[in-house]
């Protein structure tokens, strides 16, 4: 027996909603803002929150970009702040804080031969390439000048 009218219809329109619901995907994968979820969430909780349709991807993508373990030591910072501000430290806290991060390089390394976007820390002062020093910026100065 042949399908009826209504039954074509929402077959066509199951099948539009499909594709909507694939070319959107897609897109979602291909776009500049879609950076891949950090490699130490597991799989299966990366499924469940793409999967949410009561989200934007711009606001769920942030969640996933850090490692489980950076809220954990997030929320130890924001404790160990309390207890700092309960005992009138809390600025001193944060001030150390700020210099820790500093000093341990954000957790980042640099690979040999690396060059550091400040040129005091590289050998020999080396700039990077793009960087606009002031000897460039006379020299284009007057130039144009001229």
């Amino acid at each position: 027996m042949a399908p009826s009218r209504k039954e074509k219809l929402a077959e066509e329109r199951a099948q539009k909603k499909r594709d909507k619901e694939r070319r959107e995907s897609k897109l979602r994968a291909e776009s500049d803002f879609s950076l891949r979820p950090h490699p130490e969430w597991p799989t299966h909780i990366v499924r469940q929150v793409q999967s949410t349709r009561f989200l934007p991807y711009f606001i769920y993508a942030p969640v996933l970009w850090f490692a489980p373990i950076s809220y954990l030591k997030f929320v130890f910072w924001l404790l160990l702040l309390g207890f700092f501000a309960e005992i009138d430290f809390g600025t001193v806290f944060v001030l150390f804080s700020g210099f820790y991060l500093v000093f341990t390089n954000f957790g980042r390394a640099r690979k040999k031969g690396e060059l550091s976007p400040y040129s005091v820390f590289n050998d020999n002062f080396e700039n990077m390439e793009g960087t606009l020093t002031q000897a460039q910026l006379e020299k284009e100065m007057m130039r144009k000048m001229y």
